[in-house]
């Protein structure tokens, strides 16, 4: 007769790898990674705004209350193309493409007097209210670590990265064999 811990360690050292299987990624819950996936892209794929607001220069409101022209509209899918030059406004609406020439968003709640040609800065920002180019991820990067089972918030990345299906281990066939307490 053996003991409970060193019939652990015989059966450990008997232990196989499985081998690998290709799956979607949305049933690969609690299941090892075994071969690296890396995103395709960046995310956010160019600078974005996080609010709705004004994008303009910060140079150009150093002092307040500031006029500044308004030269055009930037949203989602449809992105203002030209540049802002000194003294110059885009209104910008939340995950529309920061345009060229701007640094910051100043938020619609420190503005006043808009018309469809004008408006004035009152207060500044604590923050620029720009998602930086590949804030989420960047191209290539490493989706998360192979030999760890893959969480929920893994999918949820990898999802967002585009990736479709994962190379993981797979699932061990166990079986349990009872024979009672003199035999083990």
């Amino acid at each position: 007769m053996i003991t409970v811990k060193s019939a652990i360690k015989k059966i450990q050292s008997n232990i196989k790898s499985t081998s690998n299987e290709l799956i979607h990624i949305k049933e690969s819950s609690d299941r090892v990674l075994s071969d690296n996936c890396n995103s395709f892209f960046s995310n956010p794929p160019f600078n974005v705004s996080s609010m709705d607001g004004y994008a303009c220069r910060k140079k150009d409101i150093k002092k307040l209350p500031k006029k500044l022209n308004l030269i055009g509209i930037s949203s989602a899918g449809k992105n203002f193309m030209g540049k802002i030059k000194k003294d110059e406004t885009v209104r910008i609406l939340t995950g529309a493409k920061v345009p060229e020439g701007s640094d910051t968003v100043i938020i619609q709640e420190n503005t006043s007097n808009k018309t469809r040609k004008q408006i004035i800065v009152n207060k500044l920002n604590n923050s620029t209210f720009i998602r930086k180019k590949g804030m989420d991820f960047k191209a290539n990067d490493n989706w998360t670590k192979t030999g760890f089972p893959i969480k929920i918030k893994d999918i949820a990345l990898g999802c967002a990265m585009n990736i479709q299906k994962v190379m993981v281990k797979k699932k061990p066939n166990i079986a349990i064999l009872s024979t009672g307490d003199e035999l083990v």
